[in-house]
């Protein structure tokens, strides 16, 4: 499912970078020319001329067009005069456009195409003068109604999908398996999350779109909307940026840095895996080759942005120096992580212990470091932590370790039989390394025992509490078997007698006591 839902939001993500890429190119294609619209609905564009830009013909065309159509001026025709040098479309008596050639399509003369223009003019009035109808009125609200149904049925399908994953989840949990990871649960909430709201917009949108009124309401907004994202009120260095080069910028960094993790996880798993180098190396080449093809991937996209990187030196000085006052421990962890990655005291896969902690390097990163302990627990400790104090690497070198056991046995047991019955005990467990040969130290008399200390090797440090359990539980049954006593504490205590002598202070308290204890009984006994 986790691969899926991955494999899913890649090709999803590239197919939204691609389109707003498209759109990008397309209005910046178009953005010399200007529409001229009829109820919100563009009918066709305009071009500048020599005296006015787009932008400006079209907003008198348009208001010309608006103000004849709230006044119901639907009788008068739209006509093209081309008895001047350039071609004139009139709506009535009212002056519409010149048709220029900078107007025209390719292939076309100005005056094909004001007479093009002609017939589109004249179908959308006819249409803007049906729309005013009291049956059209009707119609919309009919489809509004539609509209609101199949938006309320997809958002209810929504939802109960989403149940379904929710009760999905729970009988994962309730049966200990993790079959849906955290990271898919938030992806999938997200989608259904924008799915609703997709489901809403489109629908607010169609309904909007139905009446003349609220379509150029509508499509005003949208025109605001987009003028204020596309307009370049941002100045950076020698150029002007909009919100919508500024969005772009965020989703190429955003792919960058896909493309940086897909390169370490496909260097990881398809070209390092054939090379035969250990786990720590192929860890360490992975993340650097991805931290490289990250920094000089951010080059380019300025470069090719437009931004020129060189210029940026003395403001990235100036901001480096007040990011490095405030964030001193991140640099800290920054550069201990890279010491880590190169030098290895510590790499992937080691056994270690950190203080009380004790677990297997699982991930290495600049900032932190991932141990998974025997509990099966993610710990995230900085890096620091592996440079500043003692670090216990069981797996450094050679994963080869010794384990020692101390034993005590009874006062009067045979050494010998407890020697060669340890011994035996570290040949019999199956994970006991032969070479070398378990070893048994008389340690000394201990107060109430002979000390002993059993010491074995084994090969893989993770399991040593296993190991060391199942030695115990096979040494308390030989004992038993022969005899041989694990004895108890003991102690000695001497009681030496003599005189002792007592306060006058305390014995005064005493006969007080006593005195009022007397009197008490006597007064309960003549009570009685």
């Amino acid at each position: 499912m986790g691969r899926w839902f991955k494999s899913w939001c890649v090709k999803m993500g590239l197919v939204l970078v691609g389109l707003l890429l498209l759109a990008g190119s397309t209005f910046a294609q178009v953005s010399d020319t200007a529409p001229i619209q009829v109820d919100g609905q563009t009918i066709f564009r305009v071009g500048q001329t020599e005296r006015y830009s787009a932008q400006e013909r079209a907003k008198l065309v348009n208001n010309l067009i608006q103000r004849k159509v709230n006044r119901g001026e639907f009788a008068a025709l739209v006509t093209v005069d081309e008895r001047s040098s350039v071609p004139v479309i009139y709506w009535g008596d009212d002056y519409l456009l010149s048709v220029t050639v900078r107007d025209t399509e390719t292939g076309q003369s100005p005056e094909q195409q004001a007479q093009r223009w002609s017939r589109e003019l004249t179908q959308a009035i006819t249409k803007a003068n049906n729309e005013r109808r009291p049956r059209f009125w009707l119609r919309s609200a009919a489809l509004t109604l539609l509209y609101m149904s199949f938006a309320c049925l997809c958002s209810w399908v929504l939802r109960r999908l989403w149940r379904i994953r929710l009760q999905q989840k729970k009988q994962a949990q309730s049966q200990g398996t993790n079959a849906i990871s955290h990271r898919v649960t938030l992806g999938l909430r997200f989608f259904f999350f924008l799915g609703n709201i997709g489901i809403w917009y489109a629908m607010i949108s169609a309904s909007f779109d139905l009446l003349p009124q609220t379509r150029t309401l509508h499509r005003e907004i949208q025109r605001r909307i987009w003028g204020s994202l596309t307009a370049d009120n941002l100045s950076l260095g020698t150029r002007a940026f909009s919100l919508i080069d500024l969005l772009f910028l965020a989703i190429a960094f955003v792919g960058l840095v896909f493309l940086a993790r897909l390169l370490k996880q496909t260097m990881r798993s398809r070209v390092l895996s054939l090379t035969g180098l250990s786990l720590a190396a192929q860890e360490s080449i992975a993340l650097t080759s991805s931290y490289i093809f990250a920094v000089l991937g951010s080059i380019v996209l300025l470069q090719v942005w437009g931004l020129d990187v060189s210029s940026l030196t003395v403001f990235a000085g100036v901001l480096g120096v007040g990011f490095g006052l405030g964030i001193q421990d991140i640099a800290k962890e920054v550069v201990s992580g890279l010491v880590l990655i190169f030098d290895r005291p510590v790499q992937v896969g080691d056994f270690v212990e950190v203080g009380e902690l004790s677990g297997t390097i699982a991930k290495i990163s600049v900032r932190s470091t991932e141990i998974r302990t025997l509990d099966q627990i993610s710990i995230i400790l900085p890096n620091s932590h592996f440079l500043d104090r003692e670090i216990i690497n069981w797996s450094h070198n050679s994963p080869v370790s010794r384990l020692g056991l101390p034993i005590s046995v009874a006062y009067g047991s045979q050494v010998n039989l407890v020697k060669s019955t340890l011994v035996e005990v570290g040949q019999e467990h199956p994970d006991i390394l032969s070479n070398p040969l378990p070893r048994v130290y008389f340690k000394g008399f201990g107060d109430s025992a002979l000390d002993f200390r059993l010491l074995v090797w084994i090969a893989d440090p993770r399991r040593q509490e296993q190991i060391k359990s199942d030695l115990y539980f096979r040494i308390d049954q030989k004992f038993r078997d022969r005899k041989i006593e694990i004895p108890f504490p003991q102690r000695d205590l001497h009681i030496r007698s003599g005189s002792a002598e007592l306060a006058p202070q305390l014995i005064q308290a005493l006969t007080d006591v006593s005195h009022s204890l007397a009197q008490w009984l006597n007064q309960q006994n003549l009570n009685q």
